[in-house]
């Protein structure tokens, strides 16, 4: 009788991980997705290549209304994950040194000029951080807890 579907629960449960994350913002949950009943896998290919110039990725998120500012703000996730695709054969591996921990430590360490021992370290964040569009942005100080995500909506296909 409430009507909450399989993408209001998806949404709920991305929110709660990144709220119970240690040090994690606090965002609210907006419910009333439509669900989208997948009959196929989706399509591979749709987040940019990890091989682009800073100029492309820039231009490829503005498209999408990420802003500089707000890019900088959305890679700050990865201070949180691993990777597991990019490359196999580093399967696991944590994109800063605090895995499993929302901290801005990713910002600092994707500006040395190798990863971090036991880290990987996407191509595409190397070449972000060292733009002079996100200078501002990027430096944090250790510490500091990531605040002030911007909740948008985006066009995610296409």
């Amino acid at each position: 009788a409430y009507n909450i579907g399989m993408a209001d629960l998806i949404q709920y449960m991305s929110i709660h991980a990144t709220v119970t994350c240690p040090l994690g913002p606090r965002i609210q949950v907006f419910i009333g997705r439509k669900t989208w009943e997948a009959t196929q896998a989706s399509p591979r290919g749709l987040l940019p290549s990890l091989k682009l110039d800073a100029d492309k990725l820039l231009a490829i998120f503005q498209d999408k209304t990420i802003t500089p500012h707000d890019l900088a703000a959305l890679l700050g996730a990865h201070t949180a994950s691993k990777q597991f695709f990019v490359n196999e054969k580093q399967e696991g591996k944590p994109q800063d040194s605090t895995p499993g921990i929302c901290d801005v430590g990713i910002y600092n360490e994707t500006l040395q000029p190798k990863p971090v021992r036991g880290t990987f370290c996407f191509l595409s964040d190397a070449v972000l951080s060292k733009d002079n569009r996100l200078a501002d942005e990027w430096p944090c100080s250790p510490g500091v807890r990531l605040t002030g995500i911007k909740i948008m909506p985006l066009p995610l296909c296409g």
